[in-house]
Parts: structure tokens; C-alpha cells; sequence
């Protein structure tokens, strides 16, 4: 079992984009013998997953949790999409003048199958998040340069290291 415990939420490569929402802390539940989840909201489940799919991963088959992903939300993922929950967090990550464009982008995907192996539309939905400002971009690149720094000295670890 993994367990990834977080303070804030966040995406992208070096967790540049912090969002600030309340965290929503809970109990766990099991689905299956097998499959333990967070005891929350199904639709501040579906949408915090369905986003690291698309930021944190080249591909959504490079999450050790897709083929869950796949099994309970291809069936269902029509409703939830359309939650008020999922709308206002494309605002949140893309801004409102982008809103549409992800959507439209994170509709492809559950339309065409919940492909695996796609990139192109995270390659998109990551430029859209990175060039929403100036002062984002900057602070991506800092991220960026700050924790290949860090990983080339040795430190890396021991930043991200909870005490």
C-alpha cells in the first residue's frame, strides 16, 4: 500500500503549484479487500485525482493508481466532471479564461476511452498551468533550478523528508 500523505495540495513536477484549498482530511474506507480510500466527498476524490493524472504524470499509466482510476470512475466519471467541485477546481489551476479549454481537453480523454498512454493532452493541460503568468513561470523555473540543485547535492531527499 502507498501512503502519500501531503500538507497542501499540490501539482505539477517539484509540487510548484500549491492551491489553497482546505485539505480535506478524513478516515479511510474499504472499496475491495484490497483497495483502502479516503473516507471524502466522491467527487473531491475524483477531481484531485483526475488533475495529478494530467500534471503530476506524463502519462496518466505513469500513476501507480490508474487502473483503480479506470475501474471506479469509467462508468461514472459523466457525473462527476459536471460537479461544481470539479468546475471551480479548473478555475482554480487553469483560470477562468482557460476553464473551458481544460475541460474541453479532460473531456477528450474520458470520451476517446481513458487512454493510458495519452500526452499530448498532458503536455497541454501543463503548458496552460505554467504560462497562466509571469510570476508563475518564474516560479517554475526556480523550482525547477532550486531542486536540481538540491538532487545534485545530495539534499533532495532530506528537504522533502517530513521531521
Amino acid at each position: 500500500m502507498l501512503l502519500d500523505l501531503k500538507f497542501a495540495i499540490c501539482f505539477l513536477p517539484r509540487k510548484s503549484l500549491v492551491l489553497s484549498y482546505d485539505i480535506p482530511f478524513s478516515s479511510v474506507v474499504y472499496k475491495t479487500e484490497y483497495l483502502l480510500l479516503p473516507d471524502v466527498e466522491e467527487e473531491k476524490l475524483f477531481t484531485f485525482w483526475t488533475h495529478h493524472l494530467f500534471l503530476d504524470k506524463k502519462q496518466p499509466s505513469e500513476s501507480s493508481t490508474f487502473l483503480v482510476f479506470k475501474d471506479l470512475y469509467a462508468n461514472r466519471w459523466s457525473q462527476l466532471i459536471k460537479t461544481n467541485y470539479f468546475k471551480e477546481s479548473l478555475v482554480m489551476i487553469y483560470s477562468s479564461k482557460r476553464k473551458k479549454q481544460a475541460e474541453q481537453l479532460i473531456l477528450s480523454f474520458f470520451n476517446n476511452g481513458l487512454n493510458p498512454s495519452e500526452t499530448k493532452i498532458n503536455i497541454a493541460l501543463k503548458e496552460m498551468v505554467i504560462k497562466r503568468s509571469i510570476a508563475f513561470q518564474l516560479k517554475y523555473i526556480y523550482d525547477k533550478i532550486k531542486f536540481g540543485v538540491y538532487r545534485r547535492i545530495g539534499r533532495y531527499e532530506n528537504y522533502r523528508t517530513v521531521k
